[in-house]
């Protein structure tokens, strides 16, 4: 259950460094005026003081930026300690009159204010968090200021969430970090709490985070992912419902098709002889088997790549998330269009990365096809063994991919789980011959289902750059395959 928001300060809540875009022109103006300094001799002295306070910066964090710039590009300038005053004096005023709140942001932690407790925690230093906690009466709406400098941590190494932990007392599940730096407010992951990067900038590309938004204002889509309450459109018949998959009307009928389907009651029977189940516990579970799931990982709130691995391997309940997927229409089509692909390729050695429940490799494999299933998931990979073994079926099933070479890749809706969707695309194309393909999926994070936290909302910047290793790797999309569900086939050209 979120109880507590953490919040960077300066380019978060309060722009903080807009104002700088401007300061140049305005003080090479000033100076100028006051001390009849031509523009050119400013320019030179203004990018050497620079480059010397981030050099001191580098080694001294809590430096005062504003009058150690000042004091450099005075002595640059050859004027005296007057000027130097008056230089400092210029920036801080100019800094105050253009300093602005970011998005409505203070209406939005007065809001957020009465169902959370709110906490700075930032690296900036005391007189200038307290300049910007008075200037916009902020300080109010937050239980405490987790500050870099009078706590002897930063966030750059993670210290400062440690420190904030053991001032709390709190458990990091338990609270959510809001900040615009992902080197640095993204080190809360360290300590397990999840990290929300706002993404002014459309960076994009990075991995150290929980949730992606571009604005404050998107903050409540984030919210909902810890609420109880998931608001979506029922899968039928679309009409809105809460904390459903399927609304009552529909549901019925459901059920009585998935009893009447012998394809679906074979799926039932599986799971119940290898879950131990009565087939209408299993058939209850394949209708909520999305919102098992993600209550499981809201309670667990895996951050790191380990814990991550952990979740899927130990959760009983993501089987039956898979299983209610794949018996869905759209699923089942996707995977017969990979199937397909493979044949009329007449591809024999097919490697199934993320197979989750492996349908469209135990079609491969009737077809005779050599299928090696990857998995991190131990439930998943001994539910695989036992669908080949029940059908008479050879297949490799392993948690880790071989040194082989093969004609076909499968890896559809898999990227969306990794930490490093990139590198595993770099990897999964090693393994693929001359001549052969890769089938996959890039179908990230989605705000509108609010269902699956576990497609890790860093994803969403990924697709151009998977794009990219493809075409580095020599790979060619095949235009004749169909798109379905975002399905792409790539063949790999043969010198």
């Amino acid at each position: 259950m979120l109880k507590a928001i953490l919040f960077d300060i300066g380019d978060t809540i309060v722009d903080t460094s807009g104002w700088k875009n401007e300061l140049y022109d305005a003080l090479s103006e000033h100076i100028s005026e006051a001390h009849g300094i031509d523009k050119t001799r400013f320019k030179s002295a203004f990018r050497a003081a620079t480059s010397e306070m981030r050099t001191e910066r580098s080694r001294d964090r809590h430096i005062d930026k504003i009058g150690f710039m000042s004091h450099c590009l005075a002595e640059k300038l050859g004027l005296d300690g007057g000027a130097e005053q008056d230089i400092e004096s210029f920036t801080k005023g100019f800094r105050e009159h253009n300093r602005r709140l970011f998005d409505n942001s203070k209406a939005l932690l007065s809001k957020l204010s009465k169902n959370y407790e709110l906490y700075a925690v930032t690296n900036a230093r005391v007189d200038n968090i307290n300049e910007i906690m008075d200037s916009f009466s902020l300080r109010g709406l937050f239980k405490n200021i987790i500050i870099s400098e009078s706590s002897g941590a930063t966030k750059d190494d993670g210290g400062l969430f440690r420190v904030f932990l053991e001032k709390t007392g709190l458990n990091p599940k338990d609270c959510l970090m809001v900040g615009n730096d992902a080197k640095r407010d993204g080190k809360s992951l360290q300590s397990g709490i999840p990290f929300c990067f706002v993404d002014r900038n459309g960076d994009g590309l990075h991995e150290s985070y929980s949730f992606r938004i571009e604005n404050l204002g998107e903050l409540d889509n984030v919210l909902r992912f810890f609420s109880k309450e998931i608001r979506r459109s029922c899968y039928f018949c679309k009409a809105e419902i809460t904390n459903r998959l399927i609304c009552e009307n529909c549901e019925d009928t459901y059920r009585k098709k998935i009893i009447s389907d012998p394809r679906s009651m074979e799926i039932v029977g599986e799971l119940a002889s290898f879950t131990n189940l009565p087939h209408e516990q299993v058939i209850d579970k394949l209708m909520v088997g999305p919102l098992l799931v993600r209550d499981d990982w809201l309670k667990s709130w895996p951050t790191t790549e380990q814990e991550i691995v952990d979740f899927y391997s130990k959760n009983s309940n993501y089987l039956f998330d898979l299983t209610t997927a794949n018996m869905q229409e759209d699923w089942m089509l996707q995977n017969s269009i990979i199937v397909e692909y493979a044949k009329s390729k007449g591809y024999i050695e097919v490697l199934d990365f993320g197979c989750g429940t492996a349908q469209p490799s135990l079609q491969l494999a009737e077809a005779g096809k050599r299928v090696s299933c990857v998995d991190c998931s131990e439930t998943n990979l001994k539910y695989v063994k036992s669908r080949f073994s029940s059908r008479g079926l050879v297949a490799s099933v392993s948690s880790e991919v071989d040194d082989k070479q093969y004609d076909f890749v499968i890896c559809t809706d898999v990227m969306e789980h990794l930490t490093k969707p990139i590198e595993t695309m770099r990897m999964l194309l090693s393994h693929v011959k001359e001549g052969g393909s890769i089938a996959f999926t890039i179908r990230f994070f989605n705000w509108g289902d609010y269902l699956h936290p576990m497609h890790l909302a860093a994803n969403a910047a990924c697709n151009g750059a998977i794009i990219e290793e493809l075409r580095k790797s020599g790979f060619t999309r095949n235009a004749a395959v169909s798109p379905h569900r975002g399905l792409e086939i790539w063949a790999k050209s043969a010198e």
